[in-house]
């Protein structure tokens, strides 16, 4: 009976040395990026378009090594579209999961407030869809990719007035929030 013991006690001992599940150092091989996106709610065609272009550049990045021969792995999370549930899935993806870099943010709410999470922990961040002026004001770790609001209306007159040759363009703006 004693011998049944030792052998079940030996082939569980196999079985649960070579079932490991990846340690830290596994992770600590690749460069984890974490991105958060509202992948449902309102605007989850968009986060959908915007991740599926960064897993296409980190395919492309892993094809060619990687960075320092250190594959990319992109880690994503739902914020749902809520500024707060952002902060908190980034305040906890950096201190827990050892993710070195943000990105995400699809609403200007949101991003300031992973802003505010980056800048206080120092890791860096990318707005990559945001555009609110103040996103990369007083922001040593924040940068922001997409042109901000003031650009954008910059360049929409431009085009107007000199590119479609319009001399007295009118703005239609629906500010009924029940439409």
């Amino acid at each position: 009976m004693k011998k049944i013991y030792i052998l079940l006690f030996a082939v569980f001992s196999v079985v649960f040395v070579s079932c490991r599940t990846p340690n830290q150092n596994d992770a600590l091989l690749q460069v984890r990026i974490g991105v958060i996106l509202p992948l449902s709610g309102e605007y989850r065609n968009q986060a959908k378009a915007a991740l599926d272009g960064m897993e296409l550049a980190v395919k492309e990045c892993n094809r060619k090594g990687g960075i320092d021969s250190r594959p990319v792995q992109l880690c994503i999370y739902n914020s749902g579209g809520n500024p707060e549930k952002a902060a908190a899935i980034a305040r906890e993806i950096i201190e827990k999961d050892n993710i070195i870099a943000l990105i995400g943010g699809y609403s200007s709410t949101e991003a300031l407030q992973l802003k505010l999470v980056a800048e206080e922990l120092g890791v860096p961040y990318v707005a990559n869809m945001a555009t609110h002026e103040s996103l990369v004001q007083e922001a040593e770790y924040t940068f922001q990719s997409s042109l901000n609001d003031e650009i954008q209306g910059a360049a929409l007159a431009y085009y107007i007035a000199y590119r479609r040759k319009f001399i007295k363009p009118a703005v239609m703006l629906n500010i009924d929030k029940s439409a």
